[in-house]
């Protein structure tokens, strides 16, 4: 391609696949769900004989133009329209300004092929958006709801480990947790009791039992320095409460559950390991108020 041909496409990114729904409401989520704010959303749409074919242009964080390319469809029952009533709701939930915008079939093959044009992005701000607004009607007219279905979106977002408020002692544990989340659990409550002991110096204590001697009241081994014993025995209880829901019934017995259910464990026991990180062996008279 011809330099000058070059300046005539618009840098912006593209994601999603043409054609491939799950794959376009894959990355609008992620946008969402790893800490991009999406300012507004114009909804391009080319109407054909009988049905819709629709891709995005997203205003994210301070001015950058992201393409989502055409996996979207309307006019027919199917995976099309149930993404686009999808991404419609998920926009609006998390306040994107949403438009819709008549081009032609070029414009979406452009989209789809990464080579927009800039006039096809700048022409946009020129162009008048559909009026009355059509866009609420490809969520509420598939779904049949006047509200937000707020159990399907949450299952459009990605169950990911959220590696920055990961305590260091895990991170082996978090990086393999998509593939082994069972034997991922099981070796960070071992792990964490192995820690317990050490810095407490109860070896011969367990479970529930360690934690109590280990963190439970004014004469334990290890606390905070907190003001106060209320607010030490809160996280103290913390340990046994967690053990005794969670870590107790997963030795006993094999559980099926969900990716989140464990991601939800996982962070549990992440938050424990982060507490035990800061406590520290417990002076002589030390007094609480």
């Amino acid at each position: 391609m011809k330099k000058s041909e070059l300046k005539k496409l618009a840098a912006i990114q593209y994601l999603g696949s043409a054609g491939i729904t799950s794959h376009c409401v894959s990355a609008i989520a992620k946008l969402i769900h790893f800490g991009d704010k999406i300012n507004s959303a114009k909804l391009l749409s080319f109407q054909g004989e009988h049905s819709g074919a629709h891709g995005f242009i997203l205003d994210i964080n301070f001015g950058v133009e992201v393409a989502v390319k055409s996996g979207f469809s309307s006019g027919y029952p199917g995976e099309g329209p149930r993404g686009l009533s999808t991404v419609l709701q998920v926009l609006s939930r998390h306040g994107a300004e949403i438009e819709e915008f008549a081009v032609g079939a070029e414009v979406l093959e452009r989209l789809d092929h990464s080579c927009l044009l800039r006039t096809d992005v700048d022409s946009l701000l020129d162009e008048r958006a559909i009026r009355p607004r059509r866009w609420y009607d490809y969520i509420y007219e598939f779904r049949s709801l006047h509200t937000y279905d707020n159990k399907l979106l949450q299952g459009v977002f990605p169950v990911v480990v959220p590696f920055e408020i990961i305590d260091l002692r895990l991170i082996d544990l978090a990086l393999k947790f998509d593939l082994e989340p069972d034997g991922s659990i099981s070796t960070a409550y071992k792990r964490l009791e192995d820690f317990v002991r050490y810095k407490s110096d109860l070896n011969s204590e367990s479970g529930s039992r360690l934690f109590s001697r280990a963190f439970q009241g004014d004469k334990s081994v290890l606390y905070w320095g907190d003001e106060n014993g209320g607010e030490h025995n809160g996280k103290a209880s913390l340990f046994t409460s967690v053990f005794n829901a969670y870590r107790n019934r997963r030795a006993h017995r094999e559980l099926n559950s969900e990716l989140n259910e464990l991601m939800r464990e996982f962070l549990l026991i992440n938050e424990l390991f982060l507490l035990e990180g800061e406590s520290v062996n417990r002076p002589i008279n030390v007094d609480w108020e």
